[in-house]
């Protein structure tokens, strides 16, 4: 997920009114107080925000050329049918804009399959190593081309051109220090962190927190079915790992509860994922030092190996980027091309499944066809385009009697097994994780569904590609290890250790409320595997014994988890109360792994009736 500003500059978005993987995003800032402390970005002046914002807002859609729905003022009766689920009490008024969203992976993955369309060479999972230069002996001269590994056949190749760009995202200054070791910094990373909570937090507007603890900004949106919320940027070195800090989770959990009417409660077990990105601030390495970082983006060439980079910029621009480097590259080398080149046309060209043929009617057509259901006929449209035809010819019965095509890979989400062959087939996927990650957003929705996915999107990707029984382990094995580093419902055991040195008490009526990561009164059987997790007994993967190929605890460590479950829920109910807790603790038998562990960490005696130093677990 992406938003796509309404600026002049906007050559993307243009358009976004036929564009199958852009939309209109209603965004609504609460303003509970005519001043607000601390100011936004730390400037005195933004304090006085809330008194200018309507003018404001007006200024930000001439921006656009007011290509966008115009922004407008909410009152406080109406925010009160529109937000249901907020605290409306103390709003003077909600103010309300429109951003245009996309499906940031899925952009990425349509321009590289466009560019194949219109003669491009593109290659998947291939890492550049080195640099080749026309002086072999001395790694100098001209750059002619790249030493290049294939991380599928593990081998390596050479690609030779007459010019090369670096186009490398917040690790372009790694790229450069491949040509120049001395190379001056040109990117500075900053990191912005997203939670994703059930989809009943939140209706189809989102909301832009302007007031948070910190002064940075927090965005509340609905994204693909559920509620989505992340912060603004905040420096720090670009990783390739998505996972995010445990702290920055709990501060936005602690800032979305402050909106929310007093009877809702924000968990951290409803946290179905949660990862970090980096963005790339440019700054020009040529530049003085104290000259500002561009939110822009910034094209050089470097004149000794003739090797041009880019860097910078955001999605809003990503056109206006192609066609400056482009340019770029064209004028620069105009005396080593044997023919006429016209300058970049990128703003002509529709991405693969949009143009002319594409309306927003084509998932109604789908359903129609094919008898899909509307959930998966409006995924597959937003991300295919007119393409999604090719997908549900793909699609095979269910058997039911709706809808009748297109099996879905777990449940509650709208992607089908088709995609997988279609994927595997025309746009070149070849790994689970790849899959899972960015084919799909499924990890990025809820790393749980993702692993529990693992399996069946593996045995049906093996029989697309003919992998044999060690590749398809391997892939599985790799896919978990990715997944992984998502964090989910349970927090990271490091963030855990930090809470361990508590020296509070805690008798078994307390650490039933611990275990209660919801809070509702009870323990069910999934809240049981997760204190286990946290105590580090291994049920990372499927408890159910599932012949797909997943990796699961032992047996004896399943039987034991299950066992201690079914003594303590005495009615058979599938919940445990506080008052069963209690008596099934003394019950069960001594030896069973999760109360051996619960017993050293919170020092329980056998009887659990005597008190001891604890541990919170969230």
């Amino acid at each position: 997920m992406a938003f796509l500003d309404t600026h002049p500059n906007t050559n993307s978005t243009c358009n976004i009114a036929l564009d199958h993987l852009t939309h209109w995003m209603p965004i609504a800032v609460p303003i509970k107080s005519w001043y607000i402390s601390p100011p936004p970005m730390n400037h005195p002046l933004f304090g006085f925000l809330p008194l200018l914002l309507p003018l404001v807002m007006k200024f930000y859609d001439s921006l656009g050329k007011f290509q966008c729905p115009p922004s407008h003022v909410i009152y406080k009766n109406r925010a009160k049918r529109k937000f249901s689920q907020l605290d409306n009490d103390h709003f003077k008024y909600v103010q309300c804009f429109y951003e245009g969203m996309h499906n940031d992976a899925r952009t990425c993955l349509s321009i590289a399959l466009t560019a194949i369309q219109h003669g491009a060479l593109c290659l998947n999972y291939v890492e550049m190593i080195d640099v080749l230069y026309s002086d072999e002996t001395s790694s100098s001269g001209k750059a002619i081309g790249a030493k290049c590994f294939d991380k599928l056949t593990n081998t390596e190749f050479n690609i030779y051109a007459k010019s090369v760009v670096f186009a490398g995202g917040p690790f372009t200054d790694e790229l450069r220090l491949k040509e120049n070791p001395n190379a001056k910094p040109a990117v500075s990373g900053a990191a912005g962190t997203h939670i994703i909570l059930p989809g009943y937090y939140i209706n189809d507007i989102g909301l832009l927190d302007i007031n948070t603890s910190d002064g940075r900004f927090l965005f509340f949106l609905p994204w693909l079915g559920s509620t989505l919320v992340g912060t603004t940027d905040r420096k720090g070195k670009p990783v390739s790992t998505p996972r995010p800090p445990e702290e920055e989770i709990q501060w936005m959990l602690r800032e979305v509860e402050k909106y929310l009417s007093n009877d809702l409660l924000v968990r951290r077990s409803d946290v179905l994922s949660a990862w970090q990105g980096f963005r790339p601030l440019a700054s020009d390495p040529h530049a003085a030092a104290d000259a500002p970082i561009s939110r822009d983006h910034v094209v050089s060439t470097n004149p000794e190996s003739g090797i041009t980079f880019i860097t910078g910029g955001k999605w809003t621009t990503y056109r206006e980027m192609a066609e400056d480097v482009i340019d770029t590259v064209i004028e620069n080398n105009r005396d080593i091309f044997t023919q006429p080149l016209n300058m970049c046309n990128t703003l002509n060209i529709p991405l693969i499944g949009g143009g002319e043929h594409y309306t927003r009617n084509t998932h109604i057509k789908l359903i129609q066809k094919f008898g899909v259901s509307e959930e998966t006929a409006k995924h597959l449209s937003n991300t295919y385009g007119t393409k999604a035809f090719n997908v549900c010819y793909l699609s095979k019965p269910t058997g039911r009697r709706w809808p009748r095509f297109g099996k879905t890979i777990v449940e509650g989400y709208p992607y089908i097994e088709s995609e997988i062959e279609y994927q595997c087939k025309y746009e070149n996927a070849r790994s689970v994780a790849d899959f899972l990650c960015l084919r799909t957003r499924l990890a990025y929705l809820n790393i749980e569904a993702a692993k529990q996915a693992v399996g069946r999107v593996g045995d049906l990707m093996a029989a697309c590609l003919d992998w044999d029984d060690e590749e398809l382990v391997l892939q599985k094995e790799i896919a978990y290890d990715k997944l992984n580093e998502f964090a989910g419902p349970v927090p990271i055991e490091n963030y855990q250790n930090n809470i361990i040195g508590a020296t509070n008490k805690y008798d078994l009526k307390q650490i039933f409320k611990i275990l209660d990561s919801d809070n509702n009164g009870y323990i069910d059987i999934k809240e049981m595997y997760q204190a286990a997790s946290m105590l580090g007994i291994d049920v990372s993967h499927s408890s159910d014994g599932d012949e797909d190929g997943q990796v699961t605890p032992s047996t004896k460590q399943q039987n034991e988890l299950k066992e201690m479950f079914e003594i303590m829920d005495v009615n058979n109910t599938g919940r445990i109360t506080e008052q069963e807790f209690i008596a099934g603790w003394l019950n069960t038998k001594d030896d069973i792994i999760l109360k051996n562990q619960l017993k050293m960490k919170f020092n329980v005696t056998v009887s659990g009736i005597e008190k001891g130093p604890g541990v919170l677990f969230g």
